[in-house]
């Protein structure tokens, strides 16, 4: 280094004192450029760098120091600048900011492609002869609606509490298992599924002679068939094969956007937690919401507070992110 800066005072005609002050500066540096004659050297110790470019003007006395963001060099970086942030931990905080933020919109398609899933069984109930009002009253018999047609809330509570059963499973079944330990390593592969989930074809990924064919969203796809019509003791006919496309279609739909949405809550640590709420529980606005949100004149008159009295659709915690319950009101004791 000693003569580097003598080479250096010679071509740029520096002052030995300005040297001095220079190199007092710049000896935690790994690279030393000038920007006039274009020498670049290396420090001979290397080990120590801080790893910043520390160019010399030859035209001033100015040094500017630009920071390096090499991620190889950021152990050096941190051991001298304790209160700086690591570029890992930043890449870290924008990839669970823009996981957080793809969680949030899955939740709106998921919650969005459950109720159209909806309407499709009810135009089937229709198709096979169902009085579709009484059929749907028989779910609750015992909740007081405020509106007749308020009885699809009932039936949306049914389907969603069949697509997101065991939902807090990292392997979404009743076996409970987790398959990958670590939580780094678990929430980068369930991103990557997510990913390539996200660009199949609904269809094509149930498709076991497609070359996307997803064998265990498909099975996921088997398990929540036989759940569903468990709970409904319906006969369901299509007049037509295109009758049973469109409803199968639509099926296919929830069931992928709550499969990607389960993706998404893996890949981030600690994962997201599923909020469900029961009936008589105060309905409580950090993290309930009423569909639809009722008039206090209508209100059950015994009951000092907002109560529920089913569960229409589960929210979330996602890290301090919360996505509300939406749950439907008490009336009457």
């Amino acid at each position: 280094l000693e003569e580097s800066r003598k080479f250096l005072e010679r071509k740029a005609g520096h002052t030995a004192s300005g040297l001095d002050h220079t190199k007092s500066k710049c000896c935690t540096g790994d690279h030393i450029k000038s920007t006039s004659s274009s020498i670049d050297m290396k420090s001979s110790s290397s080990g120590s760098g801080s790893g910043s470019d520390i160019i010399i003007n030859n035209h001033s006395s100015d040094i500017v120091i630009i920071p390096d963001l090499n991620p190889h060099t950021h152990h050096h970086r941190h051991h001298h600048h304790p209160h700086s942030i690591s570029h890992d931990t930043m890449v870290s905080q924008d990839r669970t900011t823009i996981t957080l933020s793809l969680f949030e919109m899955a939740t709106i398609r998921a919650r969005f492609a459950i109720r159209s899933f909806g309407k499709a069984l009810i135009k089937q109930l229709e198709a096979s002869g169902y009085s579709v009002r009484r059929t749907l009253n028989e779910l609750e018999p015992e909740v007081l609606f405020t509106r007749k047609e308020h009885v699809v809330y009932a039936l949306e509570s049914k389907i969603n509490k069949v697509f997101y059963h065991c939902f807090e499973n990292d392997n979404f079944d009743d076996s409970g298992l987790m398959h990958i330990l670590n939580p780094m390593t678990r929430c980068t592969t369930r991103l990557e599924e997510f990913q390539r989930m996200k660009l199949v074809e609904v269809g094509n990924a149930v498709d076991s002679s497609h070359p996307s064919f997803n064998a265990d969203f498909w099975r996921f796809c088997e398990r929540k068939t036989k759940e569903l019509w468990s709970q409904f003791a319906w006969n369901i006919e299509f007049n037509s094969c295109e009758e049973r496309e469109v409803f199968t279609a639509s099926f296919l739909d929830a069931a992928k956007g709550v499969w990607l949405l389960h993706k998404l809550a893996y890949s981030l640590h600690p994962h997201v937690v599923i909020l469900r709420v029961g009936k008589g529980l105060h309905i409580d606005p950090i993290y309930v919401e009423a569909v639809p949100e009722l008039i206090d004149g209508k209100l059950c008159s015994t009951c000092a507070q907002k109560k529920v009295e089913f569960l229409v659709v589960p929210g979330f915690q996602a890290l301090d992110k919360v996505i509300k319950c939406q749950v439907y009101q008490h009336l009457k004791c």
